[in-house]
């Protein structure tokens, strides 16, 4: 008898052992048309962050859709009951720290990110959950800091603005 679940289990051990460029080649030939959207260069870095939470190739759309198009919705009903000024203040400053960041690598930005914290007498996780959810636009997806490695600069700094605003219209909106 054939076990639906079996077979997943097995084709996602596949996909998490598979080589990365052969994973993109495969991906960018199960895309067809659709794959013009995507930068190439940059999906292997991306499926590297990524496999190990995928079972199908049709699995990696949703999943790497955060890496090439800036999220235009935010989950941001999960940040409003601890949101405080404190934190604003934080991430405007971190936004002036990743900006003044001449190498831009994961260790680094991690690292100015936990500068921020400490300056702002804040825990990590205080602001974690607001940087995932201004990148990817939900609480789903690899670190933080992996996701904003391989973000240009400019790009991270936009989409920290873009939730500011949005956290900032959704409270205007509350009163």
């Amino acid at each position: 008898k054939f076990d639906y679940e079996k077979a997943k289990w097995f084709n996602h051990e596949w996909i998490k052992k598979m080589d990365d460029s052969e994973l993109s080649v495969r991906l960018f030939n199960f895309l067809g048309p659709a794959r013009q959207f995507y930068d190439w260069n940059l999906m292997p870095m991306v499926i590297r962050l990524i496999k190990k939470r995928v079972t199908l190739l049709s699995d990696f759309l949703p999943e790497i859709r955060y890496f090439f198009d800036r999220p235009t919705s935010l989950q941001i009903i999960n940040l409003i009951d601890k949101w405080t000024d404190l934190k604003k203040e934080a991430f405007k400053s971190l936004i002036k720290d990743l900006d003044a960041n001449m190498v831009w690598n994961e260790e680094n930005i991690e690292g100015i990110f936990k500068k921020t914290a400490e300056l702002y007498n804040l825990k990590l996780g205080d602001l974690l959950l607001a940087f995932r959810i201004f990148l990817a636009g939900e609480k789903k997806g690899p670190s933080v800091f992996e996701i904003s490695s391989l973000l240009r600069k400019d790009e991270v700094i936009y989409r920290i603005n873009f939730g500011l605003d949005e956290i900032t219209k959704y409270l205007a909106n509350l009163n």
